[in-house]
């Protein structure tokens, strides 16, 4: 009668018989997928790390590239990944990528250049070209154009090639396959669906952001007051923007900075503004810097979401006596306040209110104090004259409603953080 073996848990126990054969089993080496090994000798080249003799060797057999021939390094990413991940399946964007790579293998044959490539990440694909004899050339340019336009003609996908520089040995391999990467940093400036070489982002013009600081100050204040000034200072903004080459890094550490400055500003506002902006705007926001690529997407999502917001928020207003009093108020401030004598109880008669009710209704419907806003409204029109005529501090002091040009000079700097004349050299400087 045959022997039911012993269970331990769940599990058989083997018969001892066997344990010989599945010990053989153990033995027996295991051998890697050969395209997994080859991914990450692949990786390990671009990274500088293949220093190893049999590294190198399982390159030289595996890659099939010459150590002394001319290399350069591209790379492909796949434009809007965000939202290509949500528009496709995961077997439809692993057929995608496989298309993308038989691709770039049969345009290399075309222009006859020898091609290893490999995705190095979910969005990026890595091209290592060489010339097939050490003396021709490598058409990179026409090889990468060719395999963007295919791909932007034949799929419903569009790839940016960020392309580095051309080496001759494998240790600046890792130095062009960099440079690379640091052109797809650029295309967030640049733009997609195209190529970004190291000589566009090297021509680039250098900024030193003050401006476009001020802009988002400005812009955040309008915006939580509810003038429709910050529309052009919005667009004022991201002309400026346009004007120099920043990185997405630099863009991202802005516009988030961008938000969290007009979060400042709106929690200041009622209940019912803030309400829009938090479950809202808000989150908006932050998804569209996380979808899109390029500066010209993130400025129209932007100006959309915003203005969306906006125009809420003026119905919200067009329906409360208030904010149109304040509205009223902030005018007559704008073109009084630069009298000497102008105040509070100055403001409350012309209106006809008592000052007190007058100065917590204001910070209700603006978000600011009365004293804050005046304050700001003379430090704008005296960087207007800083900028604009040769006027002694003295003299924009007494223009802007400031008697004493030493109390001028504490509220400015106590405002910007520099004093009147370093902001007129430092504005003199940036236009040169």
């Amino acid at each position: 009668m045959k022997k039911t073996p012993i269970l331990i848990g769940s599990c058989p126990t083997i018969p001892i018989g066997r344990i010989g054969s599945h010990s053989n089993l153990l033995k027996k080496p295991f051998k890697p997928n050969l395209g997994f090994k080859k991914q990450v000798l692949f990786k390990q080249l671009l990274e500088g790390t293949a220093t190893a003799k049999q590294t190198k060797m399982e390159i030289l057999h595996l890659g099939r590239i010459q150590e002394t021939f001319p290399t350069t390094l591209a790379i492909a990413e796949i434009d809007g990944y965000s939202l290509w991940v949500r528009s496709y399946s995961s077997e439809d964007r692993d057929l995608i990528k496989q298309t993308i790579r038989s691709v770039v293998l049969k345009t290399a044959y075309i222009h006859k250049v020898f091609v290893w490539a490999e995705w190095l990440e979910p969005h990026r694909l890595g091209i290592l070209t060489q010339p097939l004899e050490a003396d021709q050339p490598i058409p990179i340019i026409e090889l990468c154009e060719a395999v963007r336009g295919w791909i932007a003609a034949h799929l419903k996908t569009t790839v940016t090639v960020g392309i580095g520089v051309t080496t001759y040995d494998w240790a600046g391999v890792a130095a062009s396959y960099k440079a690379a990467c640091s052109t797809l940093d650029f295309k967030v400036a640049l733009g997609s669906n195209r190529l970004i070489l190291t000589e566009d982002i090297s021509s680039g013009q250098e900024c030193d952001m003050i401006r476009q600081l001020h802009l988002l100050h400005v812009i955040g204040q309008a915006y939580r007051m509810g003038n429709t000034a910050w529309v052009e200072r919005f667009r004022e903004l991201f002309e400026e923007l346009r004007h120099h080459l920043f990185s997405r890094y630099e863009l991202l550490n802005m516009f988030n900075y961008f938000i969290y400055h007009l979060h400042r500003e709106m929690s200041e506002l009622l209940e019912n503004y803030r309400e829009i902006w938090k479950r809202e705007t808000l989150p908006m926001l932050h998804l569209i810097l996380q979808e899109k690529d390029t500066l010209v997407q993130i400025e129209a999502c932007f100006y959309d979401t915003l203005s969306s917001s906006f125009e809420r928020m003026m119905t919200i207003r067009a329906g409360n006596s208030s904010s149109l009093l304040i509205q009223n108020m902030m005018s007559y401030i704008e073109e009084h306040c630069i009298d000497q004598d102008f105040s509070l109880t100055y403001l409350s008669d012309h209106f006809g209110l008592n000052s007190s009710y007058l100065s917590r209704l204001f910070k209700e419907e603006s978000g600011e104090t009365f004293i804050s806003y005046v304050t700001r409204v003379r430090l704008e029109y005296a960087k207007t004259l800083l900028r604009e005529t040769p006027r002694s501090i003295k003299d924009v002091s007494l223009r802007v409603g400031y008697l004493n040009p030493l109390t001028f000079t504490r509220i400015f700097k106590k405002n910007t953080g520099i004093t009147p004349s370093v902001y007129r050299q430092q504005d003199s400087a940036n236009k040169l």
